[in-house]
């Protein structure tokens, strides 16, 4: 299985991360709107920000080949941090701020986690992004 894996990655990372920076823009615009117009609280931006920070971790844990002991180290610190949060916020704050408050840290802790497996996966897979897209992925933003 994990050779199967290793072996999809080999062949699609490029095309999977280049869609997953292009496509962070777009869901951003997405979310504002449904936050502003509609007052929704969890975003299709939000769900797949989850679902990729999952990806991320798993692959931290079970792909990469270049820090397992730091993975590990990482990922238990950031599961014991989320625990003890959670007993903290509901015991203070009670089961209604709960999923607020669980929704605040995994967006604090998206982005390390993401930069950690985006710098693992850049330097294991060898990928270097060209300028054309960097200039693609800013022009959605603009």
């Amino acid at each position: 299985m994990k050779k199967k894996i290793d072996s999809f990655l080999n062949k699609y990372i490029e095309k999977i991360l280049f869609i997953f920076l292009i496509l962070n823009p777009i869901l951003d615009v997405i979310a504002a709107v449904g936050i502003n117009y509609f007052n929704v609280s969890i975003t299709l931006s939000s769900i797949f920000r989850m679902i990729f920070l999952f990806l991320c971790i798993s692959y931290l844990l079970f792909i990469d080949k270049n820090s397992k002991k730091r993975n590990i180290i990482l990922t238990v610190s950031f599961i014991i941090y989320l625990l003890l949060d959670s007993i903290v916020i509901l015991k203070y704050k009670g089961l209604d701020a709960y999923f607020y408050e669980i929704k605040n840290t995994l967006n604090t802790f998206y982005f390390p986690f993401v930069l950690i497996s985006l710098i693992d996966i850049f330097k294991q897979y060898k990928i270097n992004i060209d300028l054309k897209q960097i200039v693609i992925i800013y022009s959605i933003y603009l």
